[in-house]
């Protein structure tokens, strides 16, 4: 009997938090993918690279919104227990409401396993390889950035003004600025007319009648050459965008993020803010801890919420201002879930402050979790 209520219970809990979960996610994602538009509007990469980049920011989304799916659903499936007198009949037929905690315990415990999965694996992997596809990529849609008039520096070490464009593509008075080489090469280009041909998957803008200008930003050598052309071509494949492409914390892996760590602790005071070990490990303390403690001290406070809802199992719709004290339940959980992540930002400040973000949540669970079986006894009293 205990076994068909507790599946009945889960299957209930489960289907509505797959809604909630999934549903919220999309439309943040969706929000998130217009912004990231910019990676094709002014960055000029393609829409395989815009998509598969929004894509793989799926995990981060259901990582972070996983807490709040977590309690609006328990509370919503105790609330429609209530509602249809379900809580009653489990109470008149003997289930006990200590073993209803216990179990909302254990699908607690599963949920904090599942949300720990994705903030220590899934969600820093795929956001790496997100990073990844902007790295590899190249600037494929140049015609879309060539505007007439404006001076566009879309691409990395390269600067272009156009007089004018015409309908078929084609430029008029070009003026480029290309200073990606490592030597501090400048190279000044002035050409009449051009346009953007595309051989070998490679993107070629080909430049007609014009000069260009070679001179070093080196001191020891001030010489300026000249040269005159009529046709030319560069290869825009060879370019990359500013997007950023560095990785950031979130992004990195688990095993990483404890590495430099451990690299901090050892090597350098704490009093240091920014200290570079390697391009990983680029960064503050406090920045590493706070990650740190998001992936594995998050799942900690899921216990908190959930016990805290678990008070309106003694709440019957028949008593004065129900509504109003079970939607207070709702409202505290829901500002137990913002000092959370306020708490978050602060935790790697000290080591004290770490400490207290694992300690808090797991001291406040067994005080909240021994009211709730005090309360049990009062009532049976």
């Amino acid at each position: 009997m205990n076994n068909k209520i507790n599946i009945y219970f889960l299957r209930e809990f489960l289907s509505l938090f797959v809604i909630i979960l999934f549903s919220i996610g999309i439309i943040i994602w969706v929000i998130q993918a217009v912004n990231y538009l910019e990676f094709v509007t002014e960055d000029g990469h393609s829409f395989l690279v815009y998509i598969k980049y929004s894509l793989l920011n799926l995990p981060k989304i259901i990582s972070r919104l996983l807490p709040f799916a977590f309690f609006t659903t328990l509370f919503i499936t105790i609330s429609k227990f209530e509602n249809n007198n379900e809580l009653l009949i489990l109470w008149v037929t003997g289930f006990k409401e200590k073993k209803l905690i216990n179990f909302i315990l254990l699908i607690c415990l599963f949920v904090s396993s599942f949300q720990i999965i994705f903030l220590t694996f899934i969600s820093p992997q795929s956001l790496n390889s997100a990073r990844s596809f902007l790295k590899e990529s190249n600037v494929s849609l140049i015609p879309s950035l060539l505007k007439e008039r404006e001076f566009n520096d879309t691409i990395k070490g390269f600067t272009v003004f156009i007089d004018k464009v015409k309908e078929n593509q084609e430029y008029e008075n070009i003026f480029l600025v290309d200073t990606s080489k490592a030597n501090g090469e400048v190279k000044t280009i002035i050409a009449k007319k051009g346009h953007i041909v595309k051989y070998n998957n490679n993107t070629f803008l080909q430049l007609i009648n014009g000069t260009i200008q070679y001179s070093s930003n080196k001191l020891t050598n001030k010489k300026i050459n000249i040269i005159n052309f009529d046709k030319t071509k560069i290869n825009l494949s060879l370019f990359s965008t500013k997007s950023t492409t560095d990785p950031k914390f979130q992004e990195m892996t688990t095993l990483t993020l404890l590495s430099c760590f451990n690299y901090f602790k050892e090597n350098f005071d704490y009093s240091k803010t920014r200290i570079l070990i390697e391009i990983e490990c680029t960064g503050s303390l406090s920045e590493i801890k706070s990650e740190i403690n998001r992936r594995f001290g998050t799942p900690l406070y899921l216990p908190v919420l959930a016990l805290i809802v678990c008070f309106n199992i003694f709440r019957s719709k028949d008593i004065y201002n129900y509504s109003l004290k079970k939607y207070g339940i709702f409202i505290c959980s829901f500002l137990i879930l913002i000092i959370s992540e306020i708490f978050l930002k602060y935790s790697g400040k000290s080591n004290l402050l770490m400490l207290a973000y694992y300690f808090v949540p797991i001291l406040f669970s067994l005080l909240l979790y021994i009211l709730l079986v005090k309360k049990i006894k009062f009532n049976r009293a």
